[in-house]
């Protein structure tokens, strides 16, 4: 992090004198202690390097402390689970429509940005148990009374997406059963999305931001 530029070595310093750093380590350290699986160490060394640029008692601090222990009761597959919802639900282009982008190209602009995001989970399988688990640690909702449509999911104003136009059809139709299989149903908590993001930043090789969780 220091590295790449993401944080000074003072502000570093200065998040691991805070007592609240010290308990999340420990956390961390202490679910990673109960796993040998490398995705879940490797997520929760995320949750940490997060947790050192943000402020002590901002949103993604509190958050993240809940994160860690949320993950230690989730599969794998649950974990992954919540990587796709924070795409579908919690990470767009930014800026959102991009700088320079005209209606007309709209679609294929975003078309090659999904595709990138979404194929790491064309395979993905989710149960409603998975639902029902991950409500119960507090990372979604599940409300069967609302269903969303995957189209509006991607619109801005006049800058429409067509998910029937996509490009790569097998995609496509794993994602159109994806959501009709409870996708649509789901709101993120906080700690679903903390999470979600972490996992398709380390699924793609991104870093997102979490803009206004201060």
């Amino acid at each position: 992090m220091e590295d790449s530029n993401q944080i000074t070595k003072e502000k570093i310093e200065s998040a691991q004198d805070h007592p609240d750093f010290s308990a999340l380590l420990q956390k961390a350290l202490l679910t990673s202690s109960q796993t040998d699986n490398k995705d879940k160490h490797v997520l929760l060394a995320r949750l940490v390097s997060e947790r050192l640029k943000s402020k002590p008692e901002s949103i993604l601090a509190l958050g993240s402390k809940m994160a860690c222990e949320a993950i230690s009761y989730m599969t794998v597959s649950q974990i992954i689970i919540l990587g796709l919802a924070v795409n579908f639900y919690g990470i767009k282009p930014n800026p959102f429509p991009p700088n320079g982008l005209t209606e007309d190209n709209f679609q294929d602009w975003m078309d090659n940005w999904l595709t990138q995001r979404l194929k790491p989970y064309q395979n993905i399988e989710s149960k409603r148990i998975d639902f029902i688990h991950l409500e119960s640690l507090s990372c979604l909702k599940v409300n069967t009374f609302i269903g969303r449509g995957l189209d509006g999911m991607f619109d801005k104003d006049n800058f429409k997406f067509n998910f029937e136009k996509m490009k790569d059809v097998q995609l496509k139709e794993s994602m159109k059963k994806i959501w009709n299989d409870g996708f649509q149903n789901i709101e993120l908590t906080t700690v679903g999305h903390i999470i979600g993001v972490s996992v398709s930043d380390i699924l793609i090789n991104t870093i997102t931001s979490f803009d206004g969780w201060d």
